[in-house]
């Protein structure tokens, strides 16, 4: 079972004779508009409706995962000292 509208989405484009481009599409880390940001995995791009924020897919990579480090700091801390555990 696909994702609902899938089979009509295939429908429209067989009818119109047209490739379907997936894109995704994810809040705006930069200016935190939902849905603002489009991902397309063919060019390898990012841009934000919103912001006009634009650039690679590996740039953002670097960008999310300093946000998750950020929001997960404390944690991995933690986890890196293992408090009570005497070696």
């Amino acid at each position: 079972m696909g994702l609902p509208g899938t089979t009509l989405i295939k429908e429209i484009c067989e009818g119109l004779d047209v490739k379907p481009q997936l894109f995704v599409r994810i809040p705006c880390p930069y200016c935190e508009a939902p849905a603002g940001m489009e991902l397309d995995p063919v060019d390898g791009r990012y841009w934000c409706y919103y912001g006009n924020k634009r650039g690679t897919l590996q740039d953002l990579q670097v960008v999310a995962e300093g946000m998750f480090l950020r929001r997960h700091g404390d944690m991995r801390r933690l986890m890196e000292t293992k408090p009570g555990w005497d070696r």
